[in-house]
């Protein structure tokens, strides 16, 4: 019997599976987390009103569309609890949207609502850097609610 030789085949080096769309990929996701983050700030932060009267219209505004997250970044965060905003709109939720009206009275935002009897809520407005925010201590003196 003849010795069968094994043919061995040259090894060939292995090739691995390139690691550049996995780092494509995790530098997409992490471009898009940083855009959100950056897009969620700037919209927090550039919506805040820079007069008592644009805070007055964005209160109004708040109130009639029922938008807990619009109304809660419009208070000044050393006096408003997390929940004030969803609290207030919820207690407004049966008042009709045409009954509300707010106005800036003497750096104060005053709050009409036309029910029987009639309503009013004040806060005094407070600027922050540029821009102002509700302060949820009511006046104390002033023609607010007179």
């Amino acid at each position: 019997m003849a010795k069968r030789s094994r043919v061995v085949a040259p090894m060939q080096p292995i090739k691995r599976k390139s690691s550049r769309p996995l780092f494509i990929a995790a530098g997409l996701i992490l471009l898009a987390w940083l855009v959100f983050i950056i897009a969620s700030i700037q919209r927090e932060v550039g919506n805040r009103p820079d007069s008592p009267e644009s805070l007055a219209v964005a209160v109004e505004a708040n109130i009639r569309a029922g938008d807990a997250g619009a109304m809660q970044s419009l208070l000044w965060s050393n006096t408003a609890g997390e929940e004030y905003a969803a609290q207030l709109l919820d207690e407004m939720k049966t008042i009709p949207q045409g009954d509300i009206q707010a106005k800036a009275v003497s750096g104060d935002i005053v709050l009409r609502i036309r029910t029987n009897p009639p309503l009013c809520i004040a806060w005094r407005a407070v600027k922050e850097g540029d821009k102002w925010l509700l302060d949820v201590v009511p006046p104390t003196s002033g023609p607010a609610c007179s």
